[in-house]
């Protein structure tokens, strides 16, 4: 099966299309008689519905909500591995001690390991998972020496929390996609409705160039108001050609 990104249907910005959305709603509601008179789809169902779709689309959580959440995670994360920096320079005091001074044990907590692993979130989780199973090893030994059952109770607390924290951390990338990618399918949906409203707007008050100017979505550089514009440029002039029927998928 293959996936493809969703990409806005609309060539302005999500606030803009917010806004634009909400006026062209009021637009129908104020004009409502006009175009049911026009299409009988267009009744107070219709209008219900759409203001629905445009609520549902200001209601989804915007990318920059994502993103705080996202670094609230990363700050978890990063609480989670200084305390087990923490706790590992405790248990360091006392290894020397527990060990005896046997390289081969002293090795088995990964010590010469711990210099790269401390900065490296996946590092770090992998070694506190050895110390742990080291410490419930040689609890005895660490016991003796004054590294008492609660510490080594600590450690793995620590150690699951950062592991949790990772996890949960990582789960919200992927679902920060997900997220934006259900943001803009309900924006495009809401737009989508909007474009139906401005085509008939459009037809229905043809003949009256006030109304009319109200369902042009994008506007002419002249101020012309129209939203198709044909003739030849003047020298450094700018003029917006895009038509609301035009998408992605358009051939130009």
């Amino acid at each position: 099966m293959s996936h493809r990104n969703v990409v806005r249907i609309y060539f302005m910005s999500d606030a803009s299309m917010l806004e634009k959305a909400y006026f062209i709603y009021y637009c129908l509601v104020n004009d409502l008689v006009s175009f049911t008179g026009f299409a009988p789809k267009f009744v107070q169902a219709y209008v219900d519905g759409m203001l629905a779709l445009i609520q549902a689309a200001l209601s989804a959580p915007q990318d920059s909500q994502v993103v705080d959440i996202q670094a609230q995670k990363t700050d978890v994360v990063n609480t989670d591995m200084e305390l087990c920096r923490k706790l590992i320079t405790k248990l360091n005091f006392f290894l020397a001690d527990a060990c005896k001074e046997n390289i081969y044990l002293i090795n088995e907590f990964g010590r010469e390991e711990y210099p790269e692993a401390r900065n490296s979130q996946k590092g770090l989780i992998v070694y506190m998972q050895r110390v742990v199973a080291a410490c419930n090893k040689h609890a005895a030994e660490l016991i003796a020496a004054g590294f008492s059952q609660a510490q080594i109770d600590e450690l793995k607390d620590a150690a699951d929390a950062l592991l949790a924290a990772n996890n949960d951390q990582e789960f919200y990338k992927g679902e920060r996609r997900t997220l934006t990618q259900q943001r803009i399918e309900k924006m495009n949906a809401a737009w989508e409705v909007v474009l139906e409203v401005c085509k008939a707007g459009k037809i229905i008050f043809d003949d009256n160039p006030a109304k009319y100017k109200q369902y042009v979505l994008y506007k002419s550089g002249s101020g012309s108001g129209a939203d198709v514009f044909s003739g030849d440029i003047a020298p450094g002039a700018t003029v917006e050609i895009l038509s609301e029927d035009i998408t992605p998928s358009t051939m130009l």
